[in-house]
């Protein structure tokens, strides 16, 4: 039996942790924790257990923008990425209690994974800042990240993406 986990952040790594103890499967939504140390250790008790019981959900690999981008990459038909741009809003803040580290535990990680998807390589730098507000609400987080290939990856406040691939000569998106 299979279990889906569509529970708030703050349980995601206890609930993985039961699922690891009672040998079952399950679909995690992102993040698998709000800590590098709750991360840990969920995968050092699937590493223990012997065989994979987490798969943390990262949906927007199926979502046909990036299949084609990724596709056309590999392909060789748009050459080298050198900068892959992503911009999110909201209309709303989502939540009473949303600030922009949440930006960053909760929207980013889709970033974090479709880049890796879509270019095949890891991050050497990442840099990150939130600009201050006169009024009351949350002010957008800016990240930079840079590839270990020496490719950039931008990326403003959160949701409603729309993306840009840049290379040598042109543009795609």
């Amino acid at each position: 039996m299979r279990w889906w986990s569509p529970a708030p952040d703050a349980t995601h790594a206890p609930l993985s942790l039961a699922c690891i103890r009672a040998g079952k499967r399950v679909l995690c939504e992102k993040p698998l924790s709000q800590t590098p140390a709750g991360c840990l250790e969920v995968m050092a008790a699937e590493q223990a257990a012997g065989t994979r019981f987490v798969m943390v959900g990262f949906m927007r690999r199926f979502d046909q923008a990036y299949a084609e981008m990724r596709a056309a990459l590999a392909a060789g038909r748009i050459g080298r990425a050198l900068v892959m741009h992503n911009l999110h809003r909201n209309v709303e803040t989502p939540a009473a209690d949303f600030t922009g580290a949440m930006a960053i535990t909760n929207s980013a990680p889709h970033e974090f994974d479709i880049v890796r998807h879509v270019l095949g390589t890891e991050y050497a730098a990442v840099s990150a800042w939130q600009p201050r507000r006169s009024d009351d609400r949350v002010a957008p987080v800016v990240m930079v990240l840079e590839t270990t290939d020496g490719q950039d990856r931008h990326d403003r406040g959160q949701q409603q993406r729309r993306l840009r691939l840049r290379r040598a000569g042109g543009a795609c998106g």
